[in-house]
């Protein structure tokens, strides 16, 4: 019988995904909601219990596949969703915020769809974006929205924009396309600045 006991986290689940980073056990991404919700219901939505690795970087980390369907994410560290350059993150539902640097980091491959999904960036910065793309991203639907930044920055990588919402109440872009390759063929773009 093994005992972990870390009183720098939070939770168990806190405890279980740092283990299995860890061992970097590849597929844990399909069990990221579960993780998640548990962190969400022993600190009571981020309330007690807090500590600095809670909300170091990033809610989520995915390093295989990760399917979000449902469910509210949110957090005021760098990221709440961060892909890596091997995953894909596929993101069909769900509430997610982020109140710092970007809400969605795409390095791998991410996906975008649903009319009830809404990715959310309310960082009060210029900088900021709800999803930085640096992969391959593919918007086919949902709602991606920021205060004051980009609602989608591309730094490198490819972008399609196939549908979806996209916009932002900023004095900039709603979508910065810095390198890469992009397809805009369909969605709604809508910005106080140009796009």
């Amino acid at each position: 019988s093994y005992s972990f006991i870390d009183e720098r986290l939070s939770s168990t689940c806190e405890e279980v995904t740092r283990l299995l980073k860890m061992f970097n056990v590849k597929e844990y991404g399909k069990y990221a909601n579960y993780l998640y919700a548990g962190i969400v219901l022993d600190t009571n939505r981020f309330v007690r219990n807090v500590t600095a690795n809670t909300t170091n970087k990033y809610v989520v980390e995915n390093k295989g596949t990760a399917n979000i369907e449902s469910g509210t994410y949110g957090t005021t560290s760098t990221y709440t969703f961060y892909n890596n350059s091997s995953s894909t993150m596929n993101i069909t539902g769900g509430t997610i915020t982020g109140g710092d640097q970007y809400t969605v980091y795409g390095n791998g491959t991410v996906n975008i769809s649903g009319n009830n999904t809404n990715i959310t960036n309310t960082y009060n910065s210029n900088i900021a974006a709800a999803v930085y793309e640096n992969g391959t991203t593919t918007i086919n639907g949902g709602n991606i929205s920021a205060t004051k930044g980009y609602a989608v920055y591309q730094y490198s990588g490819t972008l399609k924009i196939y549908g979806g919402n996209i916009s932002n109440d900023g004095s900039i872009q709603a979508i910065n396309i810095r390198n890469g390759n992009t397809t805009i063929e369909g969605g709604e773009i809508t910005s106080n600045n140009n796009v």
